[in-house]
């Protein structure tokens, strides 16, 4: 039994036998707020306490597909961040990595329990994404060094396309082949910078969003062969 409180980043896991969500409290004499996560078992109606994170950069939580992991994003006072993914079926958090700058965003394979999720590696102009085999705990590098503003994961599951700047330089799209672990530029879009990926149902087409010199939105759409 919670009692009454406000609930937020309300999500069901794919099997619709659990339910996640956060709320938000003042811990007595620390002059802050904190987010605690919770999963609710439906059928048992029981809520497990998962973890607590510092009220700031919030990420939402994401079930994986198999409804068996959910993953957040943790920010520490010491404004340290890491990605912890809680099992439902062992009751276990494991810390995949830390971070001492900034934990970006994060997204499941559609199909399988992995992870990829971006962080930043020296202050704002800088940046990698990672990917996390769940069930193995091995992770790798994906990208170069640079900022990373948006990624998005096939329908296949094979690829993730995202947006990299570097500085100095031009906005560049990049595709990473996750069975190969290897990754390629995709497309150039030069000052402008993306804001959103989106793959086709077959996994042959990508439609991006950039802001261009003018400062207007524009959609654009490429081929990708693999």
């Amino acid at each position: 039994e919670q009692g009454e409180f406000n609930a937020a980043s309300i999500r069901f896991s794919p099997n619709n036998r659990f339910l996640s969500y956060e709320i938000s409290i003042a811990p007595a004499g620390q002059g802050y707020y904190e987010d605690q996560l919770y999963v609710l078992n439906l059928q048992t109606g029981e809520s497990k306490f998962v973890s607590s994170s510092a009220v700031f950069g919030h990420i939402v939580p994401a079930w994986s597909p198999s409804s068996r992991y959910i993953a957040a994003g943790k920010w520490n006072r010491d404004h340290t961040s890491s990605l912890e993914v809680y099992s439902v079926e062992s009751d276990r958090l494991q810390s995949i990595r830390i971070h001492p700058h900034q934990l970006v965003s994060l997204a499941w394979s559609p199909s399988k329990d992995t992870l990829a999720y971006s962080a930043n590696t020296n202050g704002q102009s800088n940046g990698r994404l990672y990917v996390v085999n769940i069930e193995t705990g091995s992770t790798y590098t994906a990208s170069q060094d640079g900022r990373i503003f948006d990624f998005g994961w096939s329908p296949d599951a094979r690829y993730i396309a995202y947006f990299q700047a570097f500085p100095g330089e031009k906005t560049r799209i990049y595709t990473v082949d996750i069975k190969q672990r290897c990754y390629q530029e995709l497309d150039d879009i030069g000052s402008n910078t993306g804001t959103e990926i989106k793959w086709s149902p077959s996994s042959r087409y990508l439609l991006y969003r950039a802001r261009n010199a003018a400062n207007t939105l524009e959609y654009y759409a490429t081929q990708f062969d693999g």
